[in-house]
């Protein structure tokens, strides 16, 4: 009963979509934001380094492209000017006709060249946009690796990856909102156990190793907190549990599966997966459990639900009659359900926390990579092959 019952929470957990389309102008629930006009002039540097110099802008340039709020052209009034020199980048920020100075910033490159250049761009994104940037923001994945699952991180690009954990099979993971944790799951004995991993000491703390599964942790947005998926009762129900006491709290009580929770930017519901109507759907409910309500109705396999940072609309993974994943997203009053990929099988989707982007992984080239696409399905990119696959994404907050 047990085996019949983990394989079918962990199907549900991890099946969970990218069409290339070109650029378009970022809609918002709020109507047509227009992207600002910017241009990106040529950089200077020392002579010997015009390769680095190029580099450098070619890097600004892709992330201030990607951020959908900029639109790079010639013409444009204000204009981003850099220098490079052996030990430091300098970005200014200025208006023309007047050369206006907006702004002044000096990166050291002693350390990373990319992180330097991460940092003038999210500077210039909260400079002249008013948001805090994602370019200096990771993605955790789970990699498969001589037949284990490992924990790892890449920058939001695909750059500078690294394993985190190097003994675990690992299920599923979920990064702490200051990105200092990762919970996830992995196999004691025969026991799947939530465990917490401290990611700067590599420090390991069990959460839950309740009898029957511990799995599909999602932190709550102040960090104190796990929303998971628990059969010590007998059924998968969802709980929360409280960091620091490790008390469980249940909130869902009936006889079906329920599992894959994921919280609302406020923190005041929580979205699931639920095959109590006889397939997986997804449902939303209260934080402390009360007025559940039936998000999905189209569709015959509705599982891996993100809640969008923005909190309008979640995005999830549904399979067609062909049996294809595909990521959607869909508003919270069940309406605007959106495909927004069609290639290969499309799963785990996860949100930068501007909610304009989203990370995913896609098997389209013939194994599980990881891609970014804008939110509405525009500029899908690969961006990471690692091992022998990546089987989850959790973009951090």
């Amino acid at each position: 009963m047990f085996a019949k019952v983990l394989l079918k929470i962990i199907t549900l957990i991890f099946i969970s979509s990218l069409l290339f389309s070109q650029d378009v102008w970022l809609k918002l629930e709020v109507g047509e934001r227009r992207k600002l006009g910017i241009s990106i002039d040529e950089f200077s540097s020392l002579q010997g380094m015009e390769s680095l110099r190029d580099t450098i802008r070619e890097i600004i340039e892709n992330d201030l492209r990607f951020s959908l709020y900029f639109d790079i052209k010639e013409d444009a009034v204000t204009h981003i000017s850099g220098e490079v020199t052996e030990e430091e980048l300098c970005i200014t920020v200025y208006e023309t006709p007047r050369i206006t100075k907006i702004m002044n910033g000096r990166y050291p490159l002693s350390s990373s060249i990319r992180d330097a250049c991460h940092r003038a761009s999210d500077d210039i994104i909260r400079t002249l946009i008013g948001e805090d940037g994602i370019c200096r923001t990771k993605i955790f994945f789970l990699t498969k690796i001589n037949s284990n699952k490992r924990i790892a991180l890449a920058d939001y690009t695909g750059h500078n990856s690294i394993l985190l954990d190097m003994n675990n099979y690992c299920l599923s993971i979920a990064p702490s909102p200051d990105c200092k944790k990762i919970a996830y799951t992995t196999y004691q004995g025969n026991n799947l156990c939530l465990y917490l991993l401290d990611i700067e000491t590599g420090g390991k703390e069990i959460i839950s190793d309740r009898e029957g599964l511990n799995t599909a942790p999602a932190f709550s947005p102040d960090g104190k907190k796990l929303a998971v998926s628990l059969s010590k009762d007998g059924n998968p129900e969802i709980y929360v549990i409280d960091l620091k006491s490790k008390k469980a709290r249940r909130l869902t009580v009936n006889r079906a599966i329920d599992t894959s929770p994921t919280w609302s930017p406020t923190g005041k519901e929580i979205a699931f997966v639920s095959d109590r109507s006889g397939s997986p759907q997804i449902y939303i409910m209260g934080s402390d459990g009360t007025g559940v309500r039936r998000l999905t109705y189209e569709g015959w396999y509705n599982t891996s639900p993100r809640w969008s940072p923005k909190g309008d609309r979640i995005a999830y993974v549904a399979m067609d009659e062909e049996k294809k994943l595909n990521i959607y997203t869909i508003l919270l009053t069940g309406e605007g359900r959106t495909c927004l990929t069609f290639q290969g099988n499309n799963e785990e989707p996860s949100w930068s926390k501007d909610g304009l982007h989203i990370a995913f992984i896609s098997n389209r080239s013939g194994r599980y990579e990881l891609y970014t696409m804008h939110w509405d399905g525009s500029g899908q990119r690969k961006i990471l092959t690692y091992g022998d696959g990546i089987y989850s994404s959790c973009w951090s907050q």
